[in-house]
């Protein structure tokens, strides 16, 4: 074995380091900008789609009792009746008035949750007409 072999070895192991060092660096100024606010969270999300205009299915239940509800530009309708003419989007919460409820669906990863009424977590997706 050579000289040259340890100090490759050495110059190898300390340019290793160095870069394991930037990258937790920079990690945890990340984290530590985004946990006081400087770099707002929403930055670091997907942007949700404009138009969610279409018709949405509830997923995970059996076919039969799954909820779906219709949006359009003129309001929302489930079963094809129109139950509210107004709904509020956000880019991240969707809200609308039916009857004596309010219902309110987060955006997340291309589906709706429901958050309220809550009888049980429910995950909508759009269905592709």
């Amino acid at each position: 074995m050579t000289k040259a072999a340890p100090k490759q070895k050495s110059a190898k192991k300390r340019l290793q380091t160095t870069f394991l060092l930037g990258v937790i660096a920079c990690g945890t100024t990340m984290v530590g900008l985004v946990t006081t606010g400087v770099v707002p969270y929403a930055w670091l999300l997907p942007e949700p789609p404009v138009n969610i205009d279409g018709v949405w299915t509830e997923q995970a239940v059996a076919e039969y009792a799954s909820d779906s509800f219709e949006l359009r530009p003129d309001g929302v309708y489930v079963n094809g009746r129109v139950v509210s003419t107004h709904y509020d989007w956000d880019g991240n919460t969707l809200s609308y008035q039916f009857g004596d409820d309010m219902y309110e669906y987060v955006y997340y990863s291309g589906q709706f949750m429901r958050k309220s009424p809550l009888h049980y977590t429910s995950m909508f997706s759009r269905q592709v007409l």
